[in-house]
C-alpha cells in the first residue's frame, strides 16, 4: 500500500541554492521536451517515449553543461512526465471528455516542484531528510512510517515555503471491503452558506456538518491586496512583496480548507463501515452555461445567467467537493470502507423517504417541504441524505 509523508524542509543558503537550480532545470527540460513532441507531431512523424526523450538529455547536457547541476534523476522524471501528459491526453480524447493538452510550465504560475526518484540517495529521519544531491535537510512535521521509500517531491509555495511528499510503499495489500450486510450512512453534499459557515454535508443519521467559509472569511483582505498589487509597477520589489502577501491569503485559505476536509473525510471512514454518496459531476455543475445569440440585435448575445451563476460557483470552488470526494475514496481503500455511488440523476432531495413521492415542484430555495402525499415535513438535505442511503444499499 502507498501513502505519502508530507514535511517542511528548512534548508541552508547552499540547499535553497540548488532547489533553485534544480526547479529551473526541471521545467527548462519539461518545456524543451513539450515542443520537441509538438515538432514531431506536425512533422507528422511518431511520438517520442520516455525513454527517448531522456536520451536526449544526455545530448543536451554537453551543449548546456548547466544541466548537470540538477538531480539527474530528477530531468528523467520531468522527461516521464511528458510522455505521461500525452498519453492522458489521447485517453481523453478517445474517451470523449475535455481534452486538456499538455501545457508549458511557467516559473510565475503554480509551486516550483521537481521530482528526486533514486530511492537509494532518499533517507527520512524525525528531523532531518535526505536527497540527493542536496544531503540532509533539516524538517519538521514527519510521522512514524514504515515500508520503502519509492521517491520525493520537493515543492516550493508561492510564498517561499519549502516541502517535501515523500511516498513510501509498505508492502502490505489493501485490506478487503465487506460487500453484504452493509447499512450505507448517506451523505449529501451542498454549498449553501449561512454567514462565515458552509453547510457542508448532511447525514443520514439527522447531522448537519457546517465547513469554515475561509474564502468569504478573507476576502475583504483578500480584495484589498489584489488591489494594491495591481497599483504596483511591474518588475519592481514593491510588487514582489505585495504577491507575496496575496499568496499567503490564499495559502492559509487552502489550509483551512485541507485540515476541515482531512478531519471530516478521517472521521467518517473511522466510524463507518459503508458510505453511500451521489456521484456528482463537480465540473460541470462549476461550468457556466453558453451565451445565446440575441435575434433583435445581431452580433450581440442575450444574458445567459453568468452572474447568477457566478456566486454558485464561488461556493462549490470554496468547499471543494471533488477534494471530498478523492479524499473519501482513497481513505475507504486504506481502512476497507465501502464506498457506494448513487446516480446523479437520482431525485434524492424531491423523493419523500418515508412515501417514495416525488414533488417536482421542488425549488433550490426551499430548504424545507412538506410531502403532498403522507404529510410528512422534510429538511431538504437530510431527506436527500436518508435517500441515497436507502438506493445505495
Amino acid at each position: 500500500m502507498l501513502y505519502a509523508v508530507r514535511v517542511r524542509l528548512y534548508p541552508n543558503a547552499a540547499q535553497r541554492e540548488f532547489f533553485a537550480k534544480t526547479f529551473g532545470c526541471c521545467r527548462w527540460v519539461f518545456n524543451d521536451a513539450l515542443a520537441h513532441c509538438q515538432r514531431l507531431y506536425e512533422a507528422g512523424e511518431k511520438r517520442p517515449s520516455a525513454y527517448d526523450l531522456a536520451k536526449r538529455v544526455v545530448i543536451l547536457k554537453a551543449d548546456l553543461p548547466w544541466l548537470a547541476d540538477a538531480d539527474s534523476q530528477a530531468l528523467k522524471y520531468a522527461c516521464s512526465s511528458v510522455d505521461q501528459a500525452y498519453k492522458n491526453f489521447f485517453r481523453r480524447v478517445k474517451a470523449g471528455e475535455a481534452p486538456g493538452f499538455p501545457r508549458f510550465k511557467s516559473k510565475h504560475r503554480g509551486d516550483a516542484t521537481y521530482t528526486a526518484t533514486a530511492a537509494t540517495g532518499i533517507a527520512l529521519e524525525p528531523r532531518q531528510l535526505k536527497l540527493p544531491k542536496a544531503g540532509w535537510v533539516r524538517c519538521r512535521g514527519g510521522r512514524d512510517w514504515e515500508g520503502k521509500i519509492k521517491r520525493a517531491t520537493v515543492r516550493q509555495t508561492p510564498t517561499g515555503k519549502y516541502y517535501a511528499t515523500v511516498l513510501v510503499d509498505d508492502g502490505r495489500d489493501l485490506p478487503a471491503q465487506p460487500e453484504t450486510g452493509l447499512t450505507p450512512l448517506g451523505i449529501d453534499v451542498g454549498c449553501k452558506t449561512e454567514g462565515f459557515t458552509h453547510q457542508f454535508a448532511a447525514l443520514s443519521t439527522g447531522e448537519l456538518i457546517s465547513a469554515p467559509a475561509a474564502y468569504k472569511r478573507q476576502m475583504k483582505r483578500l480584495r484589498r491586496a489584489q488591489r494594491r498589487l495591481a497599483r504596483k509597477q511591474k518588475g519592481s520589489a514593491s510588487r514582489l512583496k505585495q504577491k507575496r502577501r496575496v499568496a499567503q491569503l490564499h495559502e492559509r485559505i487552502s489550509a483551512v480548507r485541507r485540515d476541515f476536509l482531512h478531519k471530516l473525510t478521517h472521521q467518517l471512514t473511522r466510524e463507518n463501515q459503508a458510505l453511500a454518496v451521489e456521484d456528482l459531476n463537480v465540473q460541470g455543475m462549476m461550468r457556466r452555461p453558453a451565451a445565446k445569440p440575441d435575434p433583435d440585435r445581431p452580433g450581440a448575445f442575450l444574458p445567459n445567467g453568468a452572474s447568477r451563476k457566478r456566486g454558485l460557483n464561488r461556493s462549490l470552488a470554496s468547499v471543494s467537493l471533488g477534494e471530498f470526494f478523492r479524499q473519501l475514496e482513497y481513505k475507504c481503500d486504506w481502512r476497507g470502507v465501502t464506498l457506494l455511488k448513487v446516480g446523479r440523476w437520482e431525485p434524492s432531495s424531491k423523493r419523500c423517504s418515508c412515501c417514495g413521492k416525488v414533488n417536482d415542484t421542488l425549488t433550490l430555495a426551499d430548504r424545507r417541504w412538506q410531502c403532498l402525499a403522507c404529510g410528512t415535513e422534510h429538511h431538504r438535505d437530510i431527506n436527500a441524505a436518508v435517500n441515497i442511503a436507502a438506493r445505495a444499499a
